[in-house]
């Protein structure tokens, strides 16, 4: 059963979750044969009462977001600084590629090619709609790029992610982060040049770590960078040569060849 707190995404048979006071919404949704969740009691065996609306639709949506995460390739970015380049850059070449893939901001997100703008900063409900959608369009990638308070708001709960990549320091909120990288299932990219090492343990998981001294060396005065003794010219610098590198490690990873990164990216 479908469960949503927008009476716009209301259809038959669904279940609308009032998590406001506009109690006029029951009687539309009523309307749309659809069953309700509330705060008030009301004599109608279409309508439940419960204390906490809010939470119980979240409760709802988390279980359901652990079982679709496994229908797409969840890549999730965290950092001050970087992250939104990074994920512009991954996903601008994955779209080049003919590559199906969701793109998720804080205020926005894009399905393949499509902009749409959110009149909120994202929810559990909102990731639980693009975590549908993925199932549904048989999206490949879904990059995740959002805010840190996202995270301490539990709003990526039970997801599961192929990548993780933590593009610059995060202040306080390393304790969060770190229940997030036990969450990867395949690799953890981080940045190497500042001071998240000392605070964050990742040493159980598969990691490249990217900077001047990183498994993936950056000569930053030359625009250049070091792999397997292999050296690698960034000949675009519109953007932040860290923004760069995380980009083509990823892509690199996710099988795409190197020289074809480099050119296009």
């Amino acid at each position: 059963m479908k469960y949503y707190s927008n009476i716009n995404d209301v259809k038959k048979g669904s279940t609308f979750v009032l998590t406001n006071k506009n109690y006029n919404l029951i009687q539309k949704a009523l309307k749309k044969e659809a069953k309700v969740i509330c705060d008030i009691n009301i004599n109608n065996k279409n309508v439940k009462k419960v204390n906490n609306p809010l939470k119980f639709l979240n409760n709802k949506l988390i279980k359901e977001n652990k079982k679709l995460c496994k229908y797409t390739n969840i890549i999730l970015l965290l950092g001050y600084k970087y992250k939104n380049e990074v994920a512009d850059l991954t996903y601008k070449y994955l779209i080049n590629k003919k590559e199906k893939v969701i793109l998720l901001k804080n205020n926005s997100y894009y399905i393949n090619k499509k902009l749409y703008k959110l009149n909120y900063i994202t929810s559990i409900e909102t990731i639980n709609k693009l975590l549908n959608i993925a199932k549904e369009k048989n999206i490949t990638y879904f990059i995740i790029a959002i805010n840190n308070t996202s995270i301490k708001n539990d709003y990526l709960k039970n997801l599961s992610y192929r990548l993780l990549i933590l593009t610059d320091f995060i202040g306080n909120d390393y304790k969060f982060i770190e229940k997030e990288i036990k969450k990867v299932n395949d690799l953890f990219i981080i940045n190497y040049d500042v001071n998240i090492s000392r605070y964050i343990n990742f040493k159980n998981k598969k990691t490249i770590t990217i900077g001047e001294k990183g498994l993936i060396s950056l000569d930053l005065e030359n625009n250049c960078f070091e792999y397997e003794y292999n050296i690698y010219k960034i000949k675009n610098n519109s953007h932040n040569v860290y923004s760069y590198i995380f980009s083509y490690t990823i892509l690199t990873y996710l099988g795409f060849d190197i020289y074809d990164v480099l050119k296009k990216c």
